[in-house]
């Protein structure tokens, strides 16, 4: 058991050396609660390296060293952790205690715009933690006379990487002999909502890529993993909610201890490129650079289409409902507590042109969503932002720019209430003066 328990501890400290060379910024590292003058049960810190760690999991890339890469961040940053102990069942004290918990999470500060939602997220978490320790753990609590209270203990550690906050929270549970761990990803995007590795790739259909990409690595290693190990077999080891987690290159896909290794080698954490979540036409028709470029705008762009969709263009002037509701959705983004956002007219203006060469439409106050002029500033409407994006099947390069082939799908990603609205063709000519290197020039929906 105590064999045991070491493999898991080192696989767990290679993970953390995996996660600090990410290339994100880490926001800090916390332990378990304290009560009092007790200490939290188990260790609570890691080594930086060890010999285990660095042949537990064949999949965890190291640094040279074996070091944690450096860069830490602290409070300045604007989080901070709250530490919590709960004693089980309900009234019970640290001396009549049957199960004890002891957990740390994330406090975001207003230095992250949305950090109502994301602090909400840590809250939900915190909700699922204490009844699973209720419902789960509790039942099988039994703590000799004079012996060690079974317990969870839950560590913390966050990192920003680029619009996104990775939290990785670590639940230790020992019921007396070695400790088990539950690794969790909480991955919250740009507006603080919880990510799936569909809604952070945008790709409904992620599961089998994720899939693909974990069985060739695999392949190009056999010697590491079960020998029968089939691509079937891969989706069945991956958790696309609570396993993965943002890097600066693309993600991290965390495959549970013993579903495609020896138990003994521990969590296995598998690197992807973001490149290898694209369309099949990037790369070939259009670079990496150039889809990262259109993607924003381009989803933006169908979502006012997913508001009416039966309107499409076969100009550079979009009809005035659509130019109003892309100009509204680019605009209010973390301002859904408004009614209203101004927005100077130059401005506005200003912006409108880097996306369209036509003018802006006259009739946007009797045939737009809502947008009015007042003055030198242009009101814009908030409403809920729609979840609409389009993949796009094909794409074709043109003396003028690109024609892109493609379905507009609707909802978030992974979740049933998604699926495709109508099939789109996007026209766009190259641009200099706009921040996606081309204009809409029209759009065709069938």
């Amino acid at each position: 058991m105590k064999k045991q328990a070491f493999k898991i501890f080192a696989a767990f400290a290679a993970l953390l050396l995996m996660l600090s060379i990410s290339g994100c910024d880490e926001i800090g590292f916390a332990p378990p609660a304290q009560t009092g003058d007790t200490p939290a049960p188990g260790q609570t810190g890691f080594p930086e390296t060890s010999p285990a760690a660095e042949g537990a999991t064949p999949a965890m890339p190291m640094t040279p060293e074996g070091t944690p890469a450096a860069g830490a961040l602290g409070e300045a940053d604007g989080v901070s952790f709250a530490g919590k102990t709960v004693f089980y069942p309900d009234g019970a004290g640290e001396a009549d205690a049957q199960f004890r918990l002891d957990y740390t999470l994330p406090v975001f500060g207003d230095a992250f715009p949305a950090y109502e939602a994301m602090n909400a997220q840590a809250a939900l978490y915190e909700e699922e933690l204490l009844e699973r320790v209720s419902a789960e753990r509790l039942p099988y609590a039994d703590a000799a006379e004079g012996g060690a209270v079974p317990y969870t203990r839950v560590e913390c550690r966050a990192e920003a990487c680029g619009d996104y906050v990775n939290v990785y929270l670590y639940e230790f549970t020992s019921f007396g002999g070695g400790e088990e761990l539950l690794p969790r990803v909480l991955v919250l995007g740009p507006g603080g909502a919880r990510e799936s590795l569909y809604s952070a790739t945008g790709v409904y259909g992620v599961e089998a890529v994720a899939a693909q990409q974990v069985f060739n690595l695999i392949d190009a290693n056999r010697a590491a993993y079960y020998g029968d190990v089939t691509l079937d077999d891969i989706p069945n080891a991956l958790d696309l909610y609570n396993g993965f987690f943002v890097t600066e290159e693309g993600f991290g896909l965390v495959a549970a201890p013993g579903t495609l290794a020896p138990e003994d080698d521990g969590m296995l954490v598998f690197l992807v490129d973001r490149a290898a979540f694209y369309p099949d036409a990037v790369g070939t028709v259009i670079s990496a650079e150039e889809y990262e470029a259109i993607r924003g705008p381009l989803d933006t762009l169908v979502s006012a289409f997913g508001m009416d969709y039966y309107a499409g263009f076969d100009s550079s002037s979009p009809p005035a409902f659509i130019a109003t509701a892309f100009m509204t959705l680019t605009l209010t983004t973390g301002a859904e507590d408004a009614l209203y956002v101004p927005v100077a007219r130059a401005e506005y203006e200003a912006l409108y042109s880097r996306f369209f060469s036509g003018a802006f439409p006259a009739d946007f106050a009797e045939a737009g969503d809502g947008t009015r002029l007042e003055g030198d500033a242009y009101m814009l409407p908030v409403y809920p932002h729609g979840v609409w994006s389009m993949r796009i099947d094909e794409a074709v390069r043109t003396d003028t720019g690109l024609v892109l082939y493609g379905m507009i799908l609707y909802g978030v990603p992974g979740t049933s209430d998604s699926g495709e609205l109508c099939a789109a063709t996007v026209t766009l000519t190259s641009s200099g003066a706009s921040p996606m290197g081309f204009i809409f020039a029209g759009v065709e929906l069938r």
